[in-house]
């Protein structure tokens, strides 16, 4: 279960899996409010939750159980992680709470988290498995301090995060919005990408016609797909986004076997944004307004 946009009223749970299995992954989906963000039952063996926002959950933000953690924000939940099965990791997650909060519950003393950010420790913070992170065994590399979000509204990371590059390779390549993992991957959802203007505006020269992608729908809420319409000479060409001022908003890389990726900007500003891709030495290009 992948890229779902979810707000669910206090008494609902936003999502929830029934009858999984082994391998099944619950992976960039944003869920906010709701009693439970994201919870399951009725299934065996282990599932995978990864790169997940999850935001402002009425009692608890996941439901643990027999599931490895990886590289999930979780922001403003009373309690973050519930009844997380002892042994299961939890790793390169970022837990942003208040003093009152529990990162998790009942967890059993799990000496499976590590290379996680806490925004701050305080007695208790762990529920009845246990107090503190500082002097954890198998804590080791866990970080607590302000993660340095672009804003409460964006949980995107400023370039001076105590996450980037904190994180442990987990197997996973490309974080919440599809950017690849270079190096150690970032702690949370997102990797950190650098806001500067891209080199490739002023090569207006050899720009290629927009008639190459399709992006639709456009105009659109910021989440919308686009489809390639004619193949890519490289084999990996770089994607970007960016505002009318030049500024980057997204960078990504897409395969020559890729035809269409969908995306989910909802978060952004209304106005006009420009789609290019890098390919051969040349831009494709393809403007869209975000409402």
């Amino acid at each position: 279960m992948t890229d779902n946009y979810c707000f669910s009223p206090p008494n609902n749970t936003g999502i929830y899996v029934q009858g999984y299995a082994t391998g099944t992954r619950i992976s960039r989906n944003y869920v906010e409010g709701g009693a439970q963000c994201i919870s399951y039952g009725g299934g065996g063996g282990t599932l995978q939750m990864d790169h997940n926002v999850i935001k402002s959950a009425y009692l608890r933000g996941i439901y643990g159980g027999t599931s490895n953690l990886y590289s999930n924000t979780i922001y403003g939940c009373p309690t973050g992680i519930y009844s997380h099965v002892a042994g299961y990791p939890a790793k390169n997650n970022l837990f942003y709470f208040t003093s009152s909060s529990q990162v998790a519950y009942n967890d059993a003393g799990n000496a499976a988290y590590d290379y996680n950010l806490y925004s701050d420790q305080h007695t208790n913070m762990f529920g009845s498995g246990r107090s503190t992170v500082t002097g954890q065994t198998g804590e080791d590399h866990s970080v607590i301090g302000n993660p340095s979000f672009v804003t409460s509204a964006d949980l995107h990371l400023n370039s001076f995060s105590p996450c980037i590059n904190a994180g442990v390779d987990v197997g996973l390549t490309v974080d919440k919005d599809s950017v690849s993992v270079i190096g150690k991957p970032d702690i949370g959802a997102y990797e950190y990408y650098s806001t500067s203007p891209p080199t490739i505006i002023p090569v207006y020269q050899d720009r290629i016609t927009e008639d190459f992608i399709n992006l639709f729908p456009n105009p659109n809420d910021g989440r919308f797909s686009v489809e390639i319409l004619a193949p890519l000479k490289d084999k990996e060409s770089i994607l970007t986004i960016v505002d009318l001022a030049g500024e980057t908003i997204y960078k990504g890389v897409i395969s020559n076997k890729e035809n269409n990726r969908q995306f989910d900007f909802s978060y952004l500003y209304p106005g006009i944004y420009s789609l290019l891709i890098t390919n051969n030495g040349k831009v494709i290009s393809k403007k869209f307004i975000k409402r």
